[in-house]
């Protein structure tokens, strides 16, 4: 697996976990039902991440083209989430 097999794989499996997570604060189990705001934030929180990690690990990431590439679909994902 390379780098960046990994942080897509560690993006995809924090972005799930978040969804979860916003799940903690319901009070009790019936008010736990789908919600569509929960999953778009979760992508939009997903999406801050990989931007965010990826500038702090730069160094350890050196395909130009490929960060390129995941910054600008982090943004692109950022902006769709928000609508």
């Amino acid at each position: 697996m390379n780098n960046y097999t990994k942080f897509g794989a560690m993006i995809a499996t924090s972005t799930v976990v978040m969804l979860g997570l916003m799940y903690l604060n319901t009070f009790e189990w019936g008010h736990v039902f789908w919600s569509e705001t929960r999953f778009y934030m979760a992508f939009l929180m997903g999406a801050a991440m990989a931007a965010i990690m990826l500038a702090f690990m730069l160094g350890m990431y050196k395909n130009r083209r490929a960060n390129i590439g995941i910054f600008a679909t982090s943004a692109a994902v950022f902006i769709l989430a928000l609508f």
